[in-house]
């Protein structure tokens, strides 16, 4: 098992599930992706320039079907978002 794959953030990824942004197989991915952010935050200092590369050649299109999970969720949400943002 990779080291970014222990700590998983749950509380905020469990509210996005339960809202309905996200089911169950993405939901899993999204917490290995927040755990690993959480790991770039605090234990940058651990990770190597090679696994760095292996995740971003070899796993952005995880990052990019969450991101595009997320956005379409907010699209269909257009009476909660501020448009002042």
């Amino acid at each position: 098992m990779p080291k970014f794959m222990i700590s998983y953030p749950t509380r905020e990824v469990n509210a996005l599930k339960a809202e309905g942004v996200f089911d169950h197989e993405s939901h899993l991915t999204f917490r290995i992706l927040a755990g690993y952010r959480n790991r770039m935050v605090h234990f940058y200092h651990e990770i190597s320039e090679h696994e760095l590369f292996d995740i971003c050649s070899g796993q952005l299109s995880d990052v990019s079907e969450m991101a595009n999970i997320i956005k379409d969720w907010a699209h269909c949400q257009q009476e909660l978002m501020d448009e002042r943002l």
